[in-house]
């Protein structure tokens, strides 16, 4: 991949604002997490101890890497590397054994419906 040493490459502001929607749009299971908990019949206070759990797990997730990455960057930029090297070799099959998987349970439950 060769770099360009000349004018820089104007940043693409469509693409940018995508991937912030994305980024910040909470997730499926976060939404559904939220849902069961407000449909829960629940005491206040057990609630908002619900809500308190779930929100420091899905930020722990953002949170926890921060912290390793700030305090030993060498070693979290290693284990990165690794990690990534990884998902790349076996990313194929890992996504050919997903779609297996959910093609074998979409067939399944069809079947079960229809029988």
């Amino acid at each position: 991949m060769g770099f360009s040493r000349g004018r820089p490459e104007r940043p693409r502001y469509g693409w940018i604002f995508i991937l912030g929607v994305v980024m910040w749009t909470p997730s499926f299971a976060y939404l559904a997490a939220l849902q069961l908990i407000a449909e829960a019949q629940l005491m206040p206070a057990a609630r908002l101890l619900h809500l308190l759990v779930v929100d420091a797990v899905v930020l722990l997730m953002v949170e926890l890497p921060l912290l390793v990455s700030s305090l030993a960057p060498r070693w979290s930029t290693r284990q990165l590397d690794l990690l990534a090297e990884r998902v790349f070799r076996h990313a194929g099959p890992i996504a050919l054994l997903a779609a297996g998987i959910g093609g074998l349970y979409l067939t399944l439950t069809g079947i079960r419906d229809l029988v």
